[in-house]
């Protein structure tokens, strides 16, 4: 289909006001009243743009993009908010459904490892490129990949002491292995990432698994989707997910019919620690209390002000 919005005053130049754009050629970030504040336009080698996720400094966007209309012809790309630069950091073996994650920490210089049960990926980027582009070799990228049919979760840690890094396939919960991971995204200190795996027959659970060969999954919730890590002005750390009645993925306007019927967003409290077992390093703390009856996908601002989702349609809710 195609979208139309509103242009701000304030939106850099470049933007035709009055065409209508096609799906999937621009990424837009606009604001409450639908007025464009940042847009980026897919490159001439580019077919369509897919699954743009901010990382969590704000500084930097992951995304997709298709060279031809193989499902399989899809790479990982990084955009500069600031000046719309873009680095590509896994050539194209990616799928549409990759949902990539990009994590970016601070410059300080940290110990690095080698990773002796490591896989190397020819498609991953050099470190030098990242650190280049970054300013900081302190990067994680998290993807899903394809294998015989089912999407399962990697990632790479660029802070190891190789050219090129290598690749981490997170294990699966036992009872889960056919089934699709989705959506991670990962924890503010860059060492957890927390997914929703299952389907609408057998249903959804929402995970927590640390960056680490050898973890093993904890369940969040059963029923449970689109979790996603919010940080507390006081450090806190919460779980924000949405548990719906029936498939996550239908379309439903919301109105004062649906609201309460089609789902309700949840918010769980969580701490983290750097020491001991995975037992006491990932608690969960109370239990979770319920912040909208409705099916939030998009998370909690970073104020914790507002939520927002997006479906068929999207939309944005402020608490008083």
């Amino acid at each position: 289909g195609k979208i139309q919005m509103g242009i701000d005053a304030s939106t850099p130049a470049g933007i035709d006001t009055t065409t209508s754009y096609e799906q999937h050629d621009h990424v837009f970030v606009v604001n409450h009243q639908n007025k464009v504040r940042w847009f980026f336009y897919k490159e001439s080698y580019m077919k369509e743009l897919q699954d743009p996720e901010w990382s969590l400094n704000g500084k930097y966007m992951a995304m997709l993009a298709s060279y031809t209309a193989s499902t399989k012809a899809w790479a990982g790309y990084a955009v500069k908010m600031s000046d719309k630069s873009i680095l590509k950091i896994y050539d194209s073996g990616l799928a549409e459904t990759s949902d990539p994650c990009l994590w970016v920490g601070d410059s300080v210089a940290r110990a690095s490892v080698i990773d002796t049960l490591g896989k190397t990926d020819s498609r991953i980027h050099l470190k030098s490129d990242i650190t280049a582009f970054f300013g900081t070799s302190n990067v994680k990228y998290v993807y899903l990949m394809i294998k015989q049919g089912v999407r399962h979760l990697y990632f790479v840690d660029y802070s190891q002491a190789l050219a090129r890094p290598d690749t981490v396939r997170l294990a699966k919960p036992t009872d889960m292995l056919s089934e699709n991971s989705e959506n991670p995204i990962v924890s503010p200190d860059g060492k957890w990432v927390t997914y929703h795996i299952g389907n609408s027959t057998s249903g959804y659970r929402s995970y927590v698994q640390e960056l680490q060969r050898g973890s093993e999954p904890i369940l969040v919730s059963n029923g449970a989707t689109f979790p996603r890590f919010w940080k507390q002005g006081d450090g806190a750390t919460f779980i924000v997910y949405a548990k719906y009645p029936d498939d996550p993925f239908v379309l439903t306007k919301y109105n004062a019919t649906t609201y309460g019927t089609f789902g309700d967003t949840y918010i769980q409290e969580v701490r983290i620690s750097s020491d001991g077992p995975t037992a006491l390093r990932f608690r969960f703390f109370g239990e979770p209390s319920k912040l909208i009856g409705f099916p939030m996908k998009g998370g909690l601002t970073s104020s914790g002000s507002s939520i927002v989702t997006g479906y068929a349609y999207a939309y944005v809710f402020k608490f008083n």
